[in-house]
């Protein structure tokens, strides 16, 4: 990573991302959710990652960005946990 990109947010974008941030996570669950149930229906993890890039991608892009930045966060959270 260069400097630039270990920079901390400008504080305005910190206090926006606190009051977001859990409006995101439960959009993630609910995402999540719905990837599960269509890849038990159809039986495939890449359908299941279609159906939800194509839903993603026709959604506002700040949605989008919110509920991928939030979902990054969790699987690094969740990584993180399991190392220690």
């Amino acid at each position: 990573m260069t400097d630039n990109q270990r920079r901390r947010p400008p504080p305005e974008l910190l206090a926006a991302a606190a009051q977001d941030y859990q409006a995101a996570r439960e959009r993630v669950a609910l995402a999540v959710e719905g990837a599960r149930l269509v890849a038990l229906e159809r039986g495939s993890e890449i359908e299941a990652f279609a159906e939800a890039y194509y839903v993603l991608s026709r959604t506002a892009p700040d949605l989008a960005a919110a509920i991928g930045a939030a979902a990054i966060v969790q699987l690094a959270n969740s990584h993180n946990r399991h190392l220690n």
